[in-house]
């Protein structure tokens, strides 16, 4: 048996995949901030779906990275991802 592919047959196809990728990245950056670099406390609170208070005790606390910047208290989209990542892999007991 003889196959034989055309690869321009193949190009719709990683395009598409291309395309989708970028429109996921684009997606994330929009969700964690439009990008940003740090998020206040609120903005980072509410991508957490937490209260401001919640967010200041696991900072206290020592779960969430932050940093302190001219007086205010940023927390990045890494910190956050990294935190729901350990958290993640706790064990849940109903």
């Amino acid at each position: 048996m003889n196959l034989h592919l055309d690869p321009n047959e193949f190009a719709p196809v990683i395009e598409a995949a291309v395309e989708a990728a970028i429109r996921r990245f684009q997606a994330e950056r929009q969700a964690d901030g439009a990008g940003k670099l740090l998020l206040d406390k609120k903005a980072a609170a509410e991508s957490m779906a937490i209260s401001v208070s919640s967010l200041d005790r696991l900072i206290r606390d020592g779960e969430l990275r932050a940093v302190k910047l001219s007086g205010r208290v940023l927390v990045s989209p890494d910190a956050i991802r990294d935190f729901i990542r350990i958290k993640e892999a706790e064990e849940v007991k109903p």
